[in-house]
């Protein structure tokens, strides 16, 4: 014959099962690429390979991240992206470069058999979050070359903001998004210049 459960353990028992009701639903966003327009395709499309794009460890999670105060960083675990938000940068910037570059293929690191790369797209992301405000700051290394190791653009460090419409998850993604589209054209232009000149000179 079975024994009752003692009190103590079913009063447990409710409490957890009353928290877990009680508890907010997790929402989920993705990091969305510039968005591909109807572009005639360049005449010397480009072969790229990018990253890996290294991360501060604090990035390196589905939860959004959200600077508080002085240097206290909120972490929210009810509102995450779609996946960690290094491979969603990483996908969300090889997407916006392809949408740019009509033309061109983007092969994120380690790559795929078969691709003879034009340029190697390196880089490191410092920061990339929004503060109390909704102001999204996204601070970021790269470095541009060609395959036989030339460089196309010096090292630099690019620093770009947008302002969300609302400090809500959705329009800091939104926010978040216009930031990564601003550091894809800065890259976008200065490869299709070194296409370009190439194509001339050749």
């Amino acid at each position: 014959m079975k024994q009752p459960l003692p009190r103590f353990l079913l009063a447990c028992a409710a409490v957890a099962l009353s928290a877990c009701a009680s508890s907010p639903p997790v929402s989920y966003f993705r990091l969305d690429p510039v968005p591909r327009e109807a572009r005639t395709a360049s005449a010397h499309p480009a072969v790229v390979t990018l990253g890996p794009l290294q991360f501060p460890e604090y990035l390196r999670r589905q939860q959004m991240v959200v600077r508080g105060t002085g240097t206290s960083l909120i972490v929210d675990d009810y509102h995450r992206w779609a996946e960690p938000l290094d491979l969603a940068t990483t996908r969300a910037l090889g997407s916006s470069l392809e949408a740019l570059l009509a033309g061109a293929a983007i092969v994120v690191e380690p790559g795929m058999p078969g691709f003879d790369p034009d340029y190697r797209l390196t880089g490191s992301v410092v920061q990339f979050e929004a503060d109390a405000r909704g102001v999204v700051t996204l601070v970021a290394h790269w470095s541009l070359r060609r395959a036989d190791g030339t460089k196309v653009a010096a090292p630099r460090l690019g620093t770009y903001d947008a302002r969300a419409s609302a400090t809500d998850p959705g329009p800091v993604a939104e926010a978040m998004a216009a930031a990564l589209a601003q550091w894809s054209r800065d890259i976008a232009g200065e490869l299709r210049a070194d296409v370009e000149n190439l194509a001339r000179s050749g």
